[in-house]
């Protein structure tokens, strides 16, 4: 994926960007929609079934934003609540019994 970014001449308009501190879940997803992940669209045409995912992420009620770690090790979903994390990645687990899949929480 990093070789496919590099061909590309990925990186050559890379500016640095410094997150805010982030006072409420609220504020984080605010911001998210002017990030993005540069590795994506390489790893997307090298690994397609990341598309699969990432669909399915988008899919789920209550998703509030979908994104790829890095070079696509980890697709995730963000919610508002845990309870609402949970019960996606109930419906997942039913869906894709062979996924990696876990509930958890940002922050403290």
């Amino acid at each position: 994926v990093f070789n496919a970014f590099d061909e590309t001449g990925g990186g050559s308009e890379f500016t640095e960007q410094t997150p805010p501190d982030f006072s409420s879940l609220d504020h984080l997803l605010d911001w998210l929609p002017s990030t993005f992940n540069d590795l994506e669209p390489p790893a997307l045409t090298l690994h397609p079934q990341l598309a699969k995912t990432l669909k399915s992420l988008h899919a789920l009620p209550g998703t509030e934003c979908v994104r790829m770690s890095g070079s696509g090790g980890t697709c995730f979903a963000l919610f508002k609540t845990v309870d609402a994390a949970r019960r996606a990645g109930e419906h997942l687990r039913s869906e894709h019994p062979d996924w990696w899949i876990i509930a958890t929480e940002l922050g403290g």
